[in-house]
């Protein structure tokens, strides 16, 4: 196997030397991706933010400037990845203002209705079961809090044949709008916005206020 194959196939679970180099070139790369979930948010009551799938850490940061009286928690299925996070995000870490967790989307180690925001960057094309995935992350939010996914790609993406060549290596649950659509409400979420703008996917939900679980 090529170095190529070995990034390529790193983007699932990170881990070792060439993981680390996975997570730097998602924080440059998924630049667009941040700013664009960051527009998407709305300012108001947002003390306590969860990003799921925190990868190299840079969205972290992001979102800790643009929500200064928040709390940051982030969450990582590869032990690189919350290693890499951690030290990019020391000097948070040590004010408190930021903790980060190696766990998983399909059991979140947090108590119910403990969000104000939780976010999901290029994150859910690997989550095991993402109806069951999703009512796990509805549980840890609070009433009328809102979910934000943002992906690079969907499955009527435009076909680009390098790009093909890449995702016939790698593991990826690409789903079409209405397939997303279908399983945000599946999980009991309301208010659901799906926009597409090429191969751009942004999903946007709320947990129902009377939903108290």
């Amino acid at each position: 196997m090529n170095l190529v194959d070995k990034y390529i196939q790193q983007f699932r679970n990170p881990s070792g030397f060439v993981g680390r180099l996975v997570g730097i070139n998602m924080n440059f790369g998924h630049q667009r991706l941040y700013k664009r979930a960051l527009n998407m948010i709305n300012r108001n009551n947002i003390y306590k933010i969860l990003d799921i799938g925190c990868g190299g850490g840079r969205f972290i940061q992001m979102l800790s400037k643009n929500f200064p009286s928040a709390k940051i928690y982030g969450i990582d299925y590869s032990e690189t990845m919350v290693k890499t996070t951690s030290k990019l995000n020391r000097e948070l870490i040590e004010r408190g203002r930021v903790i980060i967790r190696q766990g998983s989307v399909s059991k979140l180690p947090f108590s119910e209705n403990s969000f104000d925001l939780v976010t999901g960057i290029e994150t859910c094309y690997f989550w095991s079961n993402l109806s069951n995935d999703l009512k796990e992350v509805k549980r840890v939010l609070k009433p009328g809090a809102s979910l934000i996914l943002v992906n690079e790609m969907h499955e009527h993406h435009d076909k680009n044949p390098i790009v093909e060549k890449l995702l016939n290596k790698v593991d990826l649950n690409l789903l079409t709008t209405r397939q997303f659509y279908n399983h945000v409400k599946d999980a009991g979420f309301t208010s659901i916005e799906i926009e597409t703008k090429g191969n751009l996917i942004e999903i946007k939900s709320i947990k129902p206020i009377e939903d108290i679980t």
